[in-house]
């Protein structure tokens, strides 16, 4: 899915852009509004001696401007959906034999190998050998239990360790489903980061600088380790870094 959408969008970016435009100016003149772009005139600005004079700069047209503002766009969608293709990638080559389909169509070699792969890179939550042991007990009884196997979900084969009481004999398993079910694949940090800019960034601070927004960003978000620190051992910490007066 996630590759057909990226093949999709690679398209529109090709070839949908002048489409787009074309599209956007049959649409103008249906309405009465005019459908040109117009240059406005440049205001001369007096150059120094080491600044380019005005022949020498590429100046883009307003046609231009839109298709390159617009190819911005679409490189930076191409470029999230392929870091999240790449990390449900990753995810699926980790956990994908918790699925019903593969506890059936694999071997139970090849289930207890990748079993043992993924107790590796959790090995603070998941016994390798209990693991081993566990995955191998637990495809026959979901067999029994489940009416379509082969149609299991990870989320299916959770709610049958919660529905049947199989905690106790299948505790790895359902840590390996729950890890599975719960990883983070969406750029929430991201998301997050600009809900608080929103709420930083205000009227009244309209004229705020970069490196201010920046750090006021960074307190509002890490306000948890924020809150834990003392004010007046830091306002003192930095008054002894600014002091001009020597100590003696």
């Amino acid at each position: 899915m996630v590759k057909g959408l990226i093949l999709s969008i690679q398209t529109m970016r090709n070839e949908g852009i002048d489409k787009a435009i074309e599209f956007g100016q049959i649409i103008a003149n249906d309405l009465g509004v005019k459908a040109n772009f117009s240059d406005k005139r440049k205001r001369k600005v007096k150059k120094l001696d080491f600044e380019l004079i005005e022949d020498d700069l590429q100046v883009l047209s307003q046609q231009n401007e839109l298709k390159k503002d617009i190819f911005e766009v679409y490189d930076r969608i191409l470029t999230e959906l392929y870091n999240r293709f790449e990390n449900m990638s990753e995810i699926n080559e980790n956990f994908g034999f918790l699925y019903g389909s593969s506890l059936m169509d694999h071997s139970m070699e090849y289930i207890q190998k990748c079993a043992a792969d993924l107790s590796l890179k959790y090995e603070t939550d998941l016994n390798s050998s209990d693991f081993i042991s566990e995955i191998k007990d637990f495809k026959c009884q979901a067999f029994s239990l489940l009416p379509d196997l082969r149609a299991a979900t990870p989320l299916a084969l959770l709610q049958l360790i919660t529905t049947y009481s199989l905690r106790a004999e299948y505790p790895n398993m359902e840590t390996a489903l729950r890890i599975f079910l719960t990883l983070p694949i969406t750029v929430a940090t991201c998301e997050r980061s600009f809900s608080k800019l929103k709420l930083i960034k205000n009227y009244l601070r309209s004229t705020m600088g970069q490196e201010r927004i920046s750090d006021m960003a960074i307190l509002s978000i890490e306000h948890t380790l924020v809150n834990t620190l003392d004010i007046n051992e830091l306002i003192e910490d930095f008054a002894g870094k600014k002091a001009r007066k020597i100590s003696i």
